[in-house]
């Protein structure tokens, strides 16, 4: 396999106030490589997660809670990224609940006001993940397909 086709996408991720005072987050994920990335496709994604006192806005999936039973975990699609080509998406903050791949949970009190840091992450792959593939994948192999690029993490000031 050829390096060039192992570049991360480029992420830039940057915020700015609405006019009702909320803060939102916008990224744009984009293929600086010369061959096609596949990313995960989904519509409740991005998902926000915390890593440490970082908000997390991930387009990808996170791994699950080892300390939970998940009955079926839900393995997404991927869509292709051919070279130069860019997603871009917004995020309004702060959000009352975290959503990530598994479910919900209320927000901690530290990331709803005030400064936080912020950065934006993205999961991708070389190989597509299509219908006939994710019938024998497991969430295990999944995360081993998905490399994670990351934005620097920035400073918002939330209402």
């Amino acid at each position: 396999m050829r390096k060039d086709r192992l570049m991360a996408p480029d992420i830039q991720c940057s915020a700015r106030t609405a006019d009702d005072g909320r803060v939102v987050v916008h990224y744009e994920i984009r293929n600086a490589g010369t061959e096609a990335i596949h990313l995960i496709e989904g519509k409740r994604l991005p998902y926000q997660l915390t890593d440490g006192p970082t908000l997390v806005l991930l387009h990808g999936v996170n791994p699950p809670d080892p300390d939970r039973l998940y009955n079926l975990i839900e393995i997404p699609l991927t869509r292709p990224l051919a070279p130069g080509e860019h997603i871009a998406g917004e995020q309004l903050l702060p959000t009352a609940m975290l959503r990530d791949h598994y479910g919900e949970q209320p927000t901690p009190s530290t990331l709803r006001h005030g400064r936080i840091q912020v950065r934006c992450d993205v999961g991708w792959g070389t190989t597509p993940i299509t219908a006939a593939s994710r019938r024998t994948m497991s969430i295990q192999q999944l995360l081993t397909w998905q490399q994670i690029a990351r934005s620097t993490a920035f400073e918002v000031v939330l209402p």
